[in-house]
């Protein structure tokens, strides 16, 4: 019996194919749902410059999601979840690139892996990069009590440890856990924290 091996130029010729189609496809779509976005937003998204946030307004205009949910019933939710984690990151004046936080901590970029590593510095992941959110920082520091708070919520995603962070706590009388750090009350903080690592939001 003959086996026929793969030719390599033949796989990676048909992968440039498919992506080729896919990226066909995908701009045809994108072309579509932009057109039905309006004016106003149009033209903030263009001073913006934010491809990202190009796509993501795009896709969960109302009439994509319906086209989506023919497609995908999961797919408008997914999204939803997209922007909303997008949201999180630009709230309290965005964030930074591993790069722009050693910087700003006057050290390397691998001690800043490092101190994300062992949680004194929280960052999530957006695409391929790590972003960290920018008030985290302090004069020229970590913002007092925010390595005790991410060392308690270890076992949780980066992403929910940020909702937890920069969303009211009804342990904390409605008020927010980034807001308290800020003024100094870090022992409620972390046994907030604890209880939210161990029961969640409820």
């Amino acid at each position: 019996m003959v086996t026929r091996t793969a030719h390599p130029h033949r796989g990676a010729a048909l992968e440039r194919e498919e992506t080729t189609t896919l990226i066909g496809e995908g701009t045809k779509a994108l072309a579509q749902a932009v057109t039905k976005l309006a004016r106003p937003l149009r033209h903030r998204l263009l001073r913006e410059g934010d491809g990202t946030r190009v796509l993501i307004e795009a896709a969960l205009h109302a009439a994509a999601l319906v086209t989506a949910a023919k497609q995908s019933p999961l797919l408008p939710a997914l999204l939803r979840g997209a922007k909303q984690r997008r949201l999180l990151l630009q709230s309290e004046g965005g964030s930074l690139s591993g790069e722009q936080v050693a910087s700003a901590l006057g050290i390397s970029r691998q001690a800043v892996d490092k101190q994300r590593q062992r949680g004194r510095l929280l960052a999530v992941r957006e695409g391929a990069a790590w972003r960290y959110p920018i008030w985290q920082l302090r004069d020229g520091g970590v913002l007092p009590g925010l390595p005790e708070v991410l060392r308690v919520l270890r076992g949780q995603s980066p992403w929910t440890i940020l909702a937890f962070l920069v969303s009211r706590n009804i342990r904390l009388g409605s008020r927010r856990p980034l807001d308290l750090l800020r003024q100094g009350s870090v022992e409620s903080v972390v046994k907030a924290a604890d209880a939210y690592g161990r029961h969640g939001a409820a």
